[in-house]
């Protein structure tokens, strides 16, 4: 057995994948947590656990390459209907389109349930405790607050009306973003997301609420309020002296739509491996995470080009047709020729509109 103790800052689900691989290898493993409990700073939002970012296989697969149980909710996401408001269409699948899993300190959560894992292990979790960055040999303690490049804001809630997935692209309701209703077992999140003027984010939620409304006569008990944020580099942070950074922490998030949970675990994974096997972290990780972080800024780029119409493209019946047949979501996340040649493009525009961001 290994007696290298080794120390986490953070015990969002980067850092705890980290810990339960070490933990498993024989290593001691320190977390420690400034709140209260894993999970403290969510109230039970849904978020999707997206298996359309690749295609070789599943998250489902990959969790178990990561030592992962999935003893938290994880259910998936077989349908989705996008709408602009006026006009939409569902689009079904035949393989789960992302799997949804509940954020918060309460039962059946992902954090709750990694945490079981984690201790389960044998690591010791400090909570309101917190440790420097030069203290810590991994660092996960989630987005950085100077590196921001979405928002979101919304409710959970109690509801008695049927699962259902909904995204509404509107200008007009999102600028540029978009709002979305999830419904799982009696459980509703209701959100909108921006990626700009962030400081219209109230009067947006609000309007993207009363679309909502009007589509469904939305019954609604027990709401309380949730909110997120996003940072995005494509000049990462990986490593600093002896200290590994994963997660949002080392800038790691989906530029596209703000998807960042899967790479998350991953990028904890691949930090205990490299320190279990004496690999270099850095290298790794800009091998793994780089291409596909430039390929979401590209797609970003691509996306917002479509909005034109109201998004009509997007809703009309041959995209949904096509998305039908199994159109591949995951060439959104591949750095290929295509995002190669609009990168500088891309990245050039996105350095003046961020220009807090390093891309």
């Amino acid at each position: 057995m290994r007696a290298k103790q080794i120390n986490i800052a953070g015990a969002g689900p980067a850092g705890l994948t980290a810990a339960i691989n070490l933990a498993q290898a024989g290593y001691q493993v320190d977390v420690y947590e400034k709140r209260g409990d894993t999970g403290g700073h969510f109230g039970g939002d849904l978020q999707g656990l997206e298996n359309f970012s690749q295609k070789s296989y599943t998250v489902l697969d990959e969790l178990r390459q990561m030592n992962i149980q999935v003893n938290f909710n994880c259910d998936p996401v077989m349908e989705l209907q996008i709408t602009n408001g006026k006009y939409g269409r569902v689009s079904r699948y035949d393989r789960p389109l992302s799997y949804l899993v509940r954020r918060g300190i309460t039962a059946g959560s992902l954090d709750q349930g990694l945490k079981e894992q984690a201790l389960q292990a044998g690591v010791m979790i400090h909570f309101q405790q917190t440790l420097l960055p030069a203290e810590a040999d991994i660092v996960a303690t989630g987005p950085i607050a100077a590196e921001i490049f979405a928002v979101s804001k919304g409710i959970v809630f109690a509801t008695d009306q049927a699962d259902t997935n909904i995204i509404l692209v509107n200008d007009r309701v999102a600028h540029k973003g978009y709002s979305y209703l999830i419904i799982n077992k009696g459980h509703g999140c209701l959100c909108t997301v921006l990626f700009e003027r962030f400081t219209e984010i109230d009067t947006c939620y609000q309007a993207g609420a009363r679309v909502f409304r009007e589509l469904l006569s939305l019954h609604i008990e027990q709401p309380q309020p949730v909110a997120g944020a996003g940072c995005f580099s494509t000049k990462n942070v990986y490593q600093q002296g002896q200290t590994l950074y994963v997660g949002e922490a080392a800038g790691f998030q989906d530029f596209l739509w703000g998807f960042g949970l899967r790479t998350a675990l991953q990028s904890g994974h691949l930090a205990a491996q490299c320190i279990i096997h004496q690999k270099d972290y850095a290298q790794e990780a800009r091998a793994t995470f780089l291409p596909k972080l430039k390929a979401t800024l590209v797609s970003r780029f691509i996306w917002e080009l479509m909005r034109f119409q109201n998004y009509s493209l997007i809703v009309n019946d041959q995209m949904n047709k096509g998305l039908q047949k199994g159109f591949d979501l995951s060439f959104f996340y591949h750095f290929g020729r295509v995002h190669q040649l609009l990168y500088p493009l891309a990245s050039a525009y996105f350095r003046r509109r961020y220009p807090n961001l390093n891309i």
